[in-house]
Protein backbone atom coordinates (compact mmCIF):
# COMPACT_ATOMS: atom_id res chain seq x y z
CA UNK A 1 0.00 0.00 0.00
CA UNK A 2 2.86 2.41 0.80
CA UNK A 3 3.77 1.67 -2.90
CA UNK A 4 0.66 2.87 -4.67
CA UNK A 5 0.55 5.87 -2.08
CA UNK A 6 4.23 7.22 -3.59
CA UNK A 7 2.67 6.14 -7.08
CA UNK A 8 -0.48 8.22 -6.47
CA UNK A 9 1.51 11.18 -5.08
CA UNK A 10 3.63 11.46 -8.23
CA UNK A 11 1.04 11.27 -10.76
CA UNK A 12 -1.07 14.57 -11.99
CA UNK A 13 -4.24 13.16 -10.81
CA UNK A 14 -3.23 13.97 -7.38
CA UNK A 15 -2.08 17.23 -8.52
CA UNK A 16 -5.80 18.15 -9.76
CA UNK A 17 -7.26 16.55 -6.68
CA UNK A 18 -5.86 18.98 -4.31
CA UNK A 19 -8.32 21.78 -5.07
CA UNK A 20 -11.19 18.95 -3.80
CA UNK A 21 -12.38 19.79 -0.54
CA UNK A 22 -14.43 15.89 0.11
CA UNK A 23 -13.79 12.71 -0.94
CA UNK A 24 -17.31 12.87 -3.01
CA UNK A 25 -16.86 15.27 -5.23
CA UNK A 26 -13.33 13.27 -5.98
CA UNK A 27 -15.01 10.35 -6.60
CA UNK A 28 -17.48 12.44 -8.96
CA UNK A 29 -14.64 13.34 -10.89
CA UNK A 30 -15.13 12.39 -14.34
CA UNK A 31 -11.55 13.29 -15.99
CA UNK A 32 -9.09 10.61 -14.11
CA UNK A 33 -11.67 7.98 -13.25
CA UNK A 34 -9.68 4.89 -14.53
CA UNK A 35 -6.86 6.24 -12.82
CA UNK A 36 -8.56 6.61 -9.60
CA UNK A 37 -10.15 3.22 -9.95
CA UNK A 38 -6.77 2.16 -10.60
CA UNK A 39 -5.14 3.19 -6.93
CA UNK A 40 -8.25 2.09 -5.38
CA UNK A 41 -9.51 -0.99 -6.54
CA UNK A 42 -5.64 -2.47 -6.69
CA UNK A 43 -4.18 -5.49 -4.81
CA UNK A 44 -1.02 -5.62 -3.82
CA UNK A 45 1.40 -8.72 -5.14
CA UNK A 46 2.64 -8.52 -1.20
CA UNK A 47 -1.19 -9.86 -0.45
CA UNK A 48 -1.78 -12.03 -3.78
CA UNK A 49 1.38 -14.29 -2.23
CA UNK A 50 -0.01 -14.98 0.58
CA UNK A 51 -3.66 -16.30 -0.75
CA UNK A 52 -3.30 -20.48 -0.13
CA UNK A 53 -3.81 -22.84 -2.30
CA UNK A 54 -7.16 -24.29 -3.31
CA UNK A 55 -7.77 -27.81 -2.02
CA UNK A 56 -10.09 -30.61 -4.04
CA UNK A 57 -12.63 -31.36 -1.98
CA UNK A 58 -14.65 -35.05 -2.68
CA UNK A 59 -18.08 -32.94 -1.72
CA UNK A 60 -19.71 -29.46 -1.85
CA UNK A 61 -20.33 -27.26 1.20
CA UNK A 62 -24.55 -28.02 0.34
CA UNK A 63 -23.93 -31.65 0.47
CA UNK A 64 -22.06 -31.44 3.76
CA UNK A 65 -24.79 -29.57 5.01
CA UNK A 66 -27.19 -31.92 4.32
CA UNK A 67 -25.13 -34.67 5.81
CA UNK A 68 -24.81 -32.26 9.33
CA UNK A 69 -29.27 -31.92 8.97
CA UNK A 70 -29.57 -35.55 8.42
CA UNK A 71 -27.45 -36.70 11.42
CA UNK A 72 -29.60 -33.87 13.87
CA UNK A 73 -32.70 -35.25 12.38
CA UNK A 74 -31.79 -38.79 13.27
CA UNK A 75 -30.46 -37.46 17.04
CA UNK A 76 -34.26 -35.89 17.46
CA UNK A 77 -35.84 -39.01 16.13
CA UNK A 78 -34.20 -41.29 18.42
CA UNK A 79 -34.53 -39.09 21.04
CA UNK A 80 -38.34 -39.50 20.39
CA UNK A 81 -37.96 -43.18 20.35
CA UNK A 82 -36.40 -42.85 23.81
CA UNK A 83 -38.68 -40.94 25.19
CA UNK A 84 -41.82 -42.77 23.74
CA UNK A 85 -42.67 -46.51 25.60
CA UNK A 86 -44.40 -48.46 22.44
CA UNK A 87 -45.49 -52.13 23.10
CA UNK A 88 -44.50 -55.17 22.03
CA UNK A 89 -48.53 -55.51 20.86
CA UNK A 90 -48.07 -52.11 18.93
CA UNK A 91 -44.89 -52.83 17.48
CA UNK A 92 -46.53 -55.96 16.10
CA UNK A 93 -49.19 -54.13 14.15
CA UNK A 94 -47.36 -51.74 13.12
CA UNK A 95 -44.80 -54.22 11.16
CA UNK A 96 -48.15 -56.10 9.87
CA UNK A 97 -49.34 -52.64 8.42
CA UNK A 98 -45.88 -51.53 6.74
CA UNK A 99 -45.66 -54.85 5.31
CA UNK A 100 -48.90 -54.33 3.77
CA UNK A 101 -48.39 -51.46 2.10
CA UNK A 102 -45.00 -52.66 1.08
CA UNK A 103 -47.25 -55.33 -1.26
CA UNK A 104 -49.70 -52.44 -2.75
CA UNK A 105 -47.01 -49.71 -3.38
CA UNK A 106 -47.27 -48.60 -7.20
CA UNK A 107 -44.31 -48.22 -9.67
CA UNK A 108 -43.83 -44.29 -9.23
CA UNK A 109 -43.64 -45.04 -5.36
CA UNK A 110 -41.20 -47.86 -5.90
CA UNK A 111 -39.13 -45.12 -7.60
CA UNK A 112 -39.41 -42.50 -4.79
CA UNK A 113 -38.11 -45.13 -2.75
CA UNK A 114 -35.54 -46.21 -4.96
CA UNK A 115 -33.90 -42.19 -5.09
CA UNK A 116 -34.20 -42.08 -1.60
CA UNK A 117 -32.53 -45.25 -0.73
CA UNK A 118 -29.85 -43.90 -3.20
CA UNK A 119 -29.81 -40.34 -1.54
CA UNK A 120 -29.00 -42.32 1.98
CA UNK A 121 -25.99 -44.54 -0.25
CA UNK A 122 -25.10 -40.83 -1.05
CA UNK A 123 -25.23 -39.60 2.31
CA UNK A 124 -23.21 -42.38 3.73
CA UNK A 125 -20.50 -42.20 1.18
CA UNK A 126 -20.42 -38.69 1.92
CA UNK A 127 -20.25 -39.37 5.76
CA UNK A 128 -17.39 -41.97 4.70
CA UNK A 129 -15.48 -39.32 3.07
CA UNK A 130 -15.71 -36.82 5.74
CA UNK A 131 -13.94 -39.19 7.74
CA UNK A 132 -11.55 -39.86 5.79
CA UNK A 133 -10.56 -36.68 5.45
CA UNK A 134 -10.13 -35.75 9.40
CA UNK A 135 -8.68 -39.23 10.13
CA UNK A 136 -5.72 -37.65 7.07
CA UNK A 137 -5.76 -34.39 8.55
CA UNK A 138 -5.19 -36.20 11.76
CA UNK A 139 -2.38 -38.12 10.64
CA UNK A 140 -0.95 -35.01 9.07
CA UNK A 141 -0.98 -33.33 12.48
CA UNK A 142 0.69 -36.65 13.82
CA UNK A 143 3.11 -36.48 11.43
CA UNK A 144 4.18 -33.00 12.19
CA UNK A 145 4.48 -33.73 16.00
CA UNK A 146 6.61 -36.65 15.60
CA UNK A 147 9.21 -34.83 13.33
CA UNK A 148 8.74 -31.86 15.73
CA UNK A 149 9.56 -34.35 18.75
CA UNK A 150 12.61 -36.26 17.29
CA UNK A 151 14.42 -33.35 16.45
CA UNK A 152 13.73 -31.65 19.77
CA UNK A 153 15.46 -34.93 20.58
CA UNK A 154 18.10 -34.47 18.58
CA UNK A 155 18.68 -31.53 20.08
CA UNK A 156 17.97 -32.82 23.26
CA UNK A 157 20.81 -35.35 22.76
CA UNK A 158 23.37 -32.98 21.53
CA UNK A 159 22.70 -30.91 24.73
CA UNK A 160 23.61 -34.06 26.33
CA UNK A 161 27.03 -34.65 24.88
CA UNK A 162 28.23 -31.22 25.16
CA UNK A 163 27.16 -31.61 29.29
CA UNK A 164 29.56 -35.17 28.84
CA UNK A 165 32.09 -33.21 27.39
CA UNK A 166 32.81 -30.73 29.88
CA UNK A 167 32.16 -33.02 32.93
CA UNK A 168 35.52 -35.06 31.34
CA UNK A 169 36.55 -31.61 31.02
CA UNK A 170 36.14 -31.29 34.78
CA UNK A 171 37.32 -34.28 35.44
CA UNK A 172 40.63 -33.70 34.02
CA UNK A 173 40.60 -30.35 35.53
CA UNK A 174 39.95 -31.86 38.99
CA UNK A 175 42.46 -34.84 37.87
CA UNK A 176 45.74 -32.35 37.75
CA UNK A 177 44.76 -30.27 40.77
CA UNK A 178 44.82 -33.37 42.91
CA UNK A 179 47.85 -34.25 41.46
CA UNK A 180 49.67 -31.10 42.10
CA UNK A 181 48.42 -31.44 45.34
CA UNK A 182 49.95 -34.86 45.72
CA UNK A 183 53.07 -33.27 44.50
CA UNK A 184 53.25 -29.92 46.78
CA UNK A 185 52.82 -32.96 49.75
CA UNK A 186 55.59 -34.76 48.72
CA UNK A 187 58.13 -32.29 48.11
CA UNK A 188 56.31 -30.94 51.96
CA UNK A 189 57.57 -34.77 53.70
CA UNK A 190 61.09 -34.34 51.88
CA UNK A 191 62.34 -31.58 53.75
CA UNK A 192 61.12 -32.34 57.15
CA UNK A 193 63.95 -34.22 57.78
CA UNK A 194 63.34 -34.13 61.64
CA UNK A 195 60.39 -36.09 61.06
CA UNK A 196 60.29 -39.75 60.90
CA UNK A 197 57.93 -42.19 59.14
CA UNK A 198 56.92 -45.01 60.40
CA UNK A 199 58.34 -48.44 59.54
CA UNK A 200 55.40 -50.24 61.33
CA UNK A 201 52.27 -49.42 58.81
CA UNK A 202 51.70 -53.06 57.96
CA UNK A 203 49.11 -51.82 55.24
CA UNK A 204 51.60 -49.99 52.97
CA UNK A 205 54.39 -52.91 53.53
CA UNK A 206 52.03 -55.70 52.88
CA UNK A 207 53.04 -58.33 50.33
CA UNK A 208 49.06 -58.19 49.03
CA UNK A 209 50.30 -55.10 46.91
CA UNK A 210 52.42 -52.14 47.36
CA UNK A 211 49.45 -49.74 47.61
CA UNK A 212 46.36 -50.47 49.05
CA UNK A 213 43.49 -51.43 46.91
CA UNK A 214 41.42 -48.20 48.44
CA UNK A 215 44.09 -46.04 47.06
CA UNK A 216 43.87 -47.59 43.69
CA UNK A 217 39.90 -47.00 43.60
CA UNK A 218 38.35 -43.77 42.49
CA UNK A 219 39.62 -41.16 45.16
CA UNK A 220 36.87 -39.11 47.32
CA UNK A 221 38.28 -35.92 45.13
CA UNK A 222 35.06 -35.28 43.65
CA UNK A 223 31.70 -37.35 43.05
CA UNK A 224 31.99 -37.14 39.08
CA UNK A 225 29.38 -40.08 39.01
CA UNK A 226 27.13 -38.08 40.46
CA UNK A 227 27.35 -35.42 38.53
CA UNK A 228 26.95 -37.10 36.03
CA UNK A 229 24.14 -38.59 37.24
CA UNK A 230 22.39 -35.26 38.03
CA UNK A 231 23.32 -33.78 34.44
CA UNK A 232 22.08 -36.80 32.31
CA UNK A 233 19.21 -36.10 30.70
CA UNK A 234 17.27 -38.85 30.89
CA UNK A 235 16.36 -39.55 27.20
CA UNK A 236 14.63 -42.86 27.35
CA UNK A 237 11.82 -41.43 29.36
CA UNK A 238 10.50 -39.76 26.47
CA UNK A 239 9.32 -43.27 25.11
CA UNK A 240 6.31 -45.38 25.78
CA UNK A 241 7.62 -47.91 28.60
CA UNK A 242 8.13 -51.64 26.80
CA UNK A 243 9.88 -49.64 24.06
CA UNK A 244 12.81 -51.35 22.50
CA UNK A 245 15.89 -49.09 22.34
CA UNK A 246 18.12 -51.45 21.21
CA UNK A 247 19.39 -54.81 20.80
CA UNK A 248 22.91 -56.90 19.69
CA UNK A 249 24.67 -59.60 19.93
CA UNK A 250 27.17 -59.38 22.72
CA UNK A 251 28.89 -62.98 23.43
CA UNK A 252 28.31 -66.54 22.04
CA UNK A 253 26.92 -68.41 24.83
CA UNK A 254 23.67 -67.99 27.78
CA UNK A 255 24.75 -64.66 29.46
CA UNK A 256 25.26 -64.97 33.42
CA UNK A 257 25.84 -61.61 34.54
CA UNK A 258 25.04 -58.20 33.94
CA UNK A 259 25.26 -54.78 35.37
CA UNK A 260 26.18 -51.31 34.61
CA UNK A 261 26.29 -48.10 36.36
CA UNK A 262 23.58 -45.39 34.78
CA UNK A 263 21.65 -45.02 31.74
CA UNK A 264 23.11 -44.34 28.90
CA UNK A 265 26.80 -45.28 30.62
CA UNK A 266 28.97 -48.05 30.85
CA UNK A 267 27.92 -51.81 30.82
CA UNK A 268 29.76 -55.38 32.17
CA UNK A 269 28.66 -58.55 30.89
CA UNK A 270 29.48 -61.70 31.65
CA UNK A 271 29.03 -65.23 30.15
CA UNK A 272 29.62 -69.43 29.51
CA UNK A 273 31.42 -68.43 26.66
CA UNK A 274 34.43 -67.74 29.56
CA UNK A 275 34.42 -63.54 28.97
CA UNK A 276 33.60 -60.77 30.28
CA UNK A 277 33.18 -57.56 27.91
CA UNK A 278 32.61 -53.89 28.45
CA UNK A 279 30.20 -51.80 26.63
CA UNK A 280 29.01 -48.19 26.54
CA UNK A 281 25.74 -47.75 26.05
CA UNK A 282 25.53 -44.26 25.05
CA UNK A 283 27.07 -45.25 21.92
CA UNK A 284 26.76 -49.37 22.08
CA UNK A 285 30.44 -49.86 21.57
CA UNK A 286 32.21 -52.16 22.37
CA UNK A 287 35.16 -51.12 24.89
CA UNK A 288 36.89 -54.61 25.63
CA UNK A 289 37.93 -57.78 27.69
CA UNK A 290 38.30 -58.29 31.33
CA UNK A 291 40.80 -60.95 31.39
CA UNK A 292 42.57 -62.47 34.19
CA UNK A 293 39.86 -65.35 35.37
CA UNK A 294 40.41 -69.18 34.46
CA UNK A 295 36.84 -69.89 34.13
CA UNK A 296 32.99 -68.60 33.53
CA UNK A 297 32.61 -65.64 35.77
CA UNK A 298 29.38 -66.21 37.58
CA UNK A 299 28.61 -63.26 39.19
CA UNK A 300 29.34 -59.41 39.61
CA UNK A 301 28.68 -56.12 40.23
CA UNK A 302 29.93 -52.54 38.83
CA UNK A 303 29.91 -49.48 41.43
CA UNK A 304 31.73 -46.20 40.64
CA UNK A 305 33.84 -47.56 38.18
CA UNK A 306 35.03 -50.28 40.14
CA UNK A 307 34.31 -53.54 38.62
CA UNK A 308 33.90 -57.15 41.32
CA UNK A 309 33.61 -60.35 39.31
CA UNK A 310 33.45 -63.85 40.77
CA UNK A 311 34.69 -66.92 38.92
CA UNK A 312 34.02 -70.75 38.87
CA UNK A 313 37.78 -70.74 39.50
CA UNK A 314 37.30 -69.68 42.83
CA UNK A 315 39.01 -65.84 42.75
CA UNK A 316 37.18 -62.47 42.81
CA UNK A 317 39.18 -59.80 40.74
CA UNK A 318 38.57 -55.92 41.28
CA UNK A 319 39.02 -53.39 38.29
CA UNK A 320 39.10 -50.28 37.80
CA UNK A 321 37.75 -48.60 34.54
CA UNK A 322 37.82 -45.06 35.16
CA UNK A 323 41.02 -45.09 32.46
CA UNK A 324 38.95 -46.34 29.65
CA UNK A 325 39.90 -43.54 27.34
CA UNK A 326 37.50 -44.79 24.64
CA UNK A 327 34.56 -44.69 27.72
CA UNK A 328 34.84 -41.21 27.72
CA UNK A 329 34.67 -40.51 23.99
CA UNK A 330 31.33 -38.96 23.75
CA UNK A 331 29.71 -40.03 20.36
CA UNK A 332 26.34 -39.93 18.52
CA UNK A 333 23.88 -42.95 19.56
CA UNK A 334 21.41 -43.92 17.04
CA UNK A 335 18.85 -44.68 19.69
CA UNK A 336 16.40 -42.26 18.19
CA UNK A 337 16.72 -42.33 14.98
CA UNK A 338 16.24 -46.36 15.56
CA UNK A 339 13.00 -46.28 17.13
CA UNK A 340 11.98 -43.24 14.76
CA UNK A 341 12.38 -45.64 11.59
CA UNK A 342 10.43 -48.61 10.43
CA UNK A 343 11.61 -51.93 12.15
CA UNK A 344 13.38 -54.58 10.11
CA UNK A 345 12.27 -58.42 9.99
CA UNK A 346 15.10 -59.06 12.22
CA UNK A 347 16.75 -55.92 14.46
CA UNK A 348 19.24 -58.02 16.44
CA UNK A 349 22.76 -57.69 14.99
CA UNK A 350 26.02 -58.34 15.82
CA UNK A 351 28.18 -55.14 16.67
CA UNK A 352 31.56 -55.21 15.14
CA UNK A 353 34.18 -55.12 17.67
CA UNK A 354 38.11 -56.22 18.34
CA UNK A 355 38.07 -59.38 19.72
CA UNK A 356 42.14 -58.34 20.70
CA UNK A 357 41.12 -55.56 22.69
CA UNK A 358 41.87 -56.62 26.26
CA UNK A 359 41.89 -54.28 29.52
CA UNK A 360 44.49 -56.81 31.55
CA UNK A 361 46.16 -52.91 33.14
CA UNK A 362 42.41 -52.58 34.81
CA UNK A 363 42.80 -55.49 37.37
CA UNK A 364 43.85 -53.78 40.58
CA UNK A 365 43.29 -56.61 43.35
CA UNK A 366 43.00 -60.38 43.54
CA UNK A 367 40.96 -62.06 46.01
CA UNK A 368 41.58 -65.60 47.18
CA UNK A 369 40.22 -67.48 50.15
CA UNK A 370 37.37 -69.70 48.78
CA UNK A 371 38.00 -73.56 47.99
CA UNK A 372 34.99 -73.77 45.54
CA UNK A 373 33.47 -71.45 42.63
CA UNK A 374 32.16 -68.26 43.54
CA UNK A 375 28.21 -67.72 42.80
CA UNK A 376 27.06 -64.54 44.50
CA UNK A 377 29.06 -61.45 45.62
CA UNK A 378 27.87 -57.88 46.69
CA UNK A 379 30.32 -54.70 47.79
CA UNK A 380 29.80 -51.19 49.17
CA UNK A 381 31.81 -48.79 50.39
CA UNK A 382 34.80 -50.80 51.86
CA UNK A 383 33.01 -53.73 52.41
CA UNK A 384 33.03 -57.06 49.90
CA UNK A 385 30.78 -60.37 50.82
CA UNK A 386 31.00 -63.29 49.16
CA UNK A 387 29.48 -66.67 48.44
CA UNK A 388 30.77 -69.94 47.37
CA UNK A 389 30.11 -73.48 46.94
CA UNK A 390 32.15 -74.33 49.81
CA UNK A 391 28.84 -73.53 52.04
CA UNK A 392 30.46 -70.21 53.49
CA UNK A 393 30.00 -66.17 53.32
CA UNK A 394 33.40 -64.51 53.32
CA UNK A 395 33.64 -60.80 54.47
CA UNK A 396 36.48 -58.71 52.83
CA UNK A 397 38.16 -55.33 53.55
CA UNK A 398 39.09 -53.95 50.48
CA UNK A 399 41.86 -51.33 51.84
CA UNK A 400 43.55 -54.27 52.63
CA UNK A 401 42.38 -56.98 50.43
CA UNK A 402 42.37 -59.29 52.93
CA UNK A 403 39.56 -61.89 54.34
CA UNK A 404 37.98 -60.50 57.32
CA UNK A 405 35.55 -62.79 58.79
CA UNK A 406 34.39 -66.62 57.50
CA UNK A 407 30.89 -67.63 57.91
CA UNK A 408 30.18 -70.83 57.79
CA UNK A 409 26.40 -71.29 56.95
CA UNK A 410 25.81 -75.07 58.42
CA UNK A 411 27.74 -74.21 61.50
CA UNK A 412 25.77 -70.78 61.69
CA UNK A 413 22.45 -72.57 60.96
CA UNK A 414 22.97 -75.26 63.31
CA UNK A 415 23.47 -72.40 65.96
CA UNK A 416 20.73 -70.41 65.04
CA UNK A 417 17.23 -70.87 66.84
CA UNK A 418 15.42 -67.75 65.87
CA UNK A 419 13.38 -68.89 63.17
CA UNK A 420 10.18 -67.50 60.86
CA UNK A 421 7.63 -69.20 58.82
CA UNK A 422 6.19 -67.37 56.26
CA UNK A 423 2.65 -69.93 56.48
CA UNK A 424 2.85 -72.07 59.48
CA UNK A 425 5.09 -71.73 62.56
CA UNK A 426 6.04 -75.46 62.61
CA UNK A 427 6.95 -75.25 59.01
CA UNK A 428 9.58 -77.30 58.34
CA UNK A 429 12.11 -76.72 54.86
CA UNK A 430 12.01 -80.67 53.38
CA UNK A 431 14.61 -79.25 51.17
CA UNK A 432 18.49 -80.40 51.97
CA UNK A 433 21.89 -78.92 50.62
CA UNK A 434 22.18 -81.42 48.03
CA UNK A 435 19.67 -79.87 45.48
CA UNK A 436 21.99 -80.65 41.88
CA UNK A 437 22.39 -78.28 39.67
CA UNK A 438 21.72 -75.15 41.65
CA UNK A 439 24.37 -73.06 43.45
CA UNK A 440 24.94 -73.46 47.50
CA UNK A 441 24.87 -69.78 47.38
CA UNK A 442 21.89 -68.22 45.18
CA UNK A 443 22.57 -64.84 46.18
CA UNK A 444 23.63 -62.46 48.85
CA UNK A 445 23.44 -58.44 49.50
CA UNK A 446 24.86 -56.27 52.48
CA UNK A 447 24.51 -52.84 54.09
CA UNK A 448 26.61 -51.72 56.80
CA UNK A 449 26.75 -54.33 58.94
CA UNK A 450 23.18 -56.17 57.26
CA UNK A 451 23.75 -59.45 55.27
CA UNK A 452 20.99 -60.84 53.54
CA UNK A 453 21.68 -64.46 52.12
CA UNK A 454 19.55 -67.07 50.09
CA UNK A 455 21.05 -70.17 49.63
CA UNK A 456 19.73 -73.97 47.75
CA UNK A 457 17.09 -75.08 50.91
CA UNK A 458 15.22 -72.14 49.83
CA UNK A 459 15.76 -70.33 53.57
CA UNK A 460 16.47 -66.99 54.01
CA UNK A 461 19.37 -65.60 56.59
CA UNK A 462 19.56 -62.25 58.03
CA UNK A 463 22.90 -62.00 59.32
CA UNK A 464 24.93 -59.83 61.42
CA UNK A 465 28.09 -59.14 60.42
CA UNK A 466 29.64 -57.47 63.90
CA UNK A 467 29.16 -60.95 65.41
CA UNK A 468 29.07 -63.40 62.74
CA UNK A 469 25.21 -64.85 63.95
CA UNK A 470 22.47 -65.21 62.66
CA UNK A 471 19.41 -62.59 63.62
CA UNK A 472 16.59 -63.79 61.74
CA UNK A 473 15.40 -66.69 59.28
CA UNK A 474 12.32 -66.65 56.85
CA UNK A 475 10.90 -69.55 55.42
CA UNK A 476 8.67 -70.25 52.71
CA UNK A 477 10.39 -71.13 49.59
CA UNK A 478 10.22 -74.59 48.17
CA UNK A 479 12.92 -75.02 46.47
CA UNK A 480 16.55 -72.97 46.14
CA UNK A 481 16.73 -69.51 45.93
CA UNK A 482 18.68 -67.81 43.07
CA UNK A 483 17.97 -63.88 43.57
CA UNK A 484 17.52 -61.37 46.38
CA UNK A 485 17.84 -57.72 46.69
CA UNK A 486 16.31 -55.30 50.00
CA UNK A 487 15.84 -51.51 50.79
CA UNK A 488 14.68 -50.05 54.07
CA UNK A 489 11.70 -51.70 54.71
CA UNK A 490 11.07 -54.40 52.66
CA UNK A 491 12.87 -57.94 51.62
CA UNK A 492 12.42 -59.35 47.98
CA UNK A 493 13.28 -63.02 46.76
CA UNK A 494 13.31 -65.35 43.79
CA UNK A 495 13.04 -68.97 43.79
CA UNK A 496 13.06 -72.05 41.27
CA UNK A 497 9.86 -72.84 43.16
CA UNK A 498 8.57 -70.21 40.57
CA UNK A 499 7.17 -67.52 43.33
CA UNK A 500 8.43 -64.20 44.46
CA UNK A 501 8.15 -63.28 47.72
CA UNK A 502 8.35 -59.89 49.71
CA UNK A 503 8.82 -59.58 53.22
CA UNK A 504 8.33 -56.66 55.53
CA UNK A 505 12.04 -56.22 57.40
CA UNK A 506 9.95 -54.60 60.07
CA UNK A 507 8.26 -57.10 61.13
CA UNK A 508 9.91 -59.88 59.85
CA UNK A 509 6.63 -61.39 57.91
CA UNK A 510 5.59 -62.27 54.90
CA UNK A 511 4.21 -58.98 52.98
CA UNK A 512 3.08 -60.31 49.47
CA UNK A 513 4.12 -62.99 46.72
CA UNK A 514 2.80 -64.13 43.64
CA UNK A 515 4.07 -66.61 41.28
CA UNK A 516 4.91 -67.12 37.61
CA UNK A 517 4.78 -70.04 34.76
CA UNK A 518 8.96 -71.23 35.35
CA UNK A 519 11.68 -70.87 37.51
CA UNK A 520 12.26 -67.02 38.72
CA UNK A 521 16.39 -66.60 37.72
CA UNK A 522 17.08 -63.10 38.39
CA UNK A 523 14.87 -60.23 39.77
CA UNK A 524 15.76 -56.36 40.54
CA UNK A 525 13.73 -53.53 41.79
CA UNK A 526 12.80 -49.86 43.19
CA UNK A 527 10.58 -47.93 44.65
CA UNK A 528 8.05 -47.82 41.87
CA UNK A 529 8.93 -51.18 40.02
CA UNK A 530 9.99 -55.20 40.47
CA UNK A 531 11.70 -56.25 37.04
CA UNK A 532 11.68 -60.31 36.95
CA UNK A 533 13.18 -62.96 34.38
CA UNK A 534 11.32 -66.37 35.03
CA UNK A 535 12.72 -68.43 32.38
CA UNK A 536 10.59 -67.03 29.48
CA UNK A 537 11.24 -64.85 26.13
CA UNK A 538 9.79 -61.87 28.04
CA UNK A 539 10.45 -59.73 30.89
CA UNK A 540 8.10 -59.72 33.67
CA UNK A 541 7.42 -56.53 35.36
CA UNK A 542 5.29 -55.94 38.83
CA UNK A 543 3.85 -52.01 39.59
CA UNK A 544 4.28 -52.05 43.39
CA UNK A 545 1.71 -48.46 43.01
CA UNK A 546 -0.74 -49.86 41.20
CA UNK A 547 -0.37 -53.52 42.21
CA UNK A 548 -0.53 -54.99 38.40
CA UNK A 549 1.86 -57.14 35.95
CA UNK A 550 2.74 -55.95 32.93
CA UNK A 551 4.87 -57.75 30.48
CA UNK A 552 8.17 -56.54 28.08
CA UNK A 553 10.07 -57.96 25.85
CA UNK A 554 10.38 -60.49 22.76
CA UNK A 555 7.00 -61.31 22.00
CA UNK A 556 7.44 -63.02 18.27
CA UNK A 557 9.87 -66.03 17.71
CA UNK A 558 9.30 -66.77 21.14
CA UNK A 559 9.28 -70.13 20.02
CA UNK A 560 13.18 -69.62 18.69
CA UNK A 561 15.70 -71.66 20.81
CA UNK A 562 18.23 -69.21 23.11
CA UNK A 563 15.50 -66.74 23.22
CA UNK A 564 14.92 -67.16 27.32
CA UNK A 565 15.61 -64.08 29.21
CA UNK A 566 18.29 -65.45 31.80
CA UNK A 567 19.02 -61.90 33.43
CA UNK A 568 17.47 -58.36 34.01
CA UNK A 569 19.01 -55.02 35.05
CA UNK A 570 17.03 -52.17 35.83
CA UNK A 571 17.71 -48.48 36.85
CA UNK A 572 15.73 -45.03 36.21
CA UNK A 573 13.30 -47.07 33.77
CA UNK A 574 16.32 -47.72 31.47
CA UNK A 575 16.16 -51.89 31.28
CA UNK A 576 18.93 -54.08 30.35
CA UNK A 577 18.41 -57.92 30.01
CA UNK A 578 20.51 -60.65 28.84
CA UNK A 579 19.40 -64.02 27.02
CA UNK A 580 20.34 -67.41 26.80
CA UNK A 581 21.74 -66.91 23.29
CA UNK A 582 23.60 -63.73 24.59
CA UNK A 583 21.69 -60.93 23.00
CA UNK A 584 21.63 -57.81 24.98
CA UNK A 585 18.22 -56.35 24.77
CA UNK A 586 17.81 -52.86 26.47
CA UNK A 587 14.57 -51.63 26.83
CA UNK A 588 12.58 -48.50 28.76
CA UNK A 589 10.01 -49.11 31.28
Amino acid sequence: MIKDMAYFKKSSFYQYMIPYISIKKYLMNVLYQSESDFCIFRLPDELLYDIPEAKQYLYSLFQGFLVAFDEKNNLAEYEIDQSENHGSTIKNELENLTEQKEKNLTLTELKKKKDNILNNINIINIKKALMSSKIKEIDEKISILNKTKYDLLNKLQKLRRKEAETINTLWDTETKIMDLIELKTSRTIENMNDTEIPETDDLNNSEFMSKSIYDKLNSPKIDSKAIQKDSMCILHEQFKPGSNIKSWKSHTETITAIDFDTPFGMMVTASLDDTVKIWNLLNGEYQGLLEGHNASVKCLQLENNIVATGSMDASIKLWNLQHIESYQAVQSFETFNYLNAKKEENNIHLLPFDTKKVTNDLNIATLESHMDEITALHFIGNVLVSGSSDKTLKQWDLETGKCVQTLDILWATAQCNNYLSSSLDNFKSKLSFKEKGYDFVGAIQCFDAALASGTADGIVRLWDLRSGLIIKTLFGHTAPITCLQFDKHHLITGSIDRSIRIWDLRIGSLYDAFAYNDSVTSLHFDSRRIVVSANEPIIRIYDRIERKHWNCGMLTGSNEPGNIVKRVCHKEGYLISGRQNGTIDIYTC
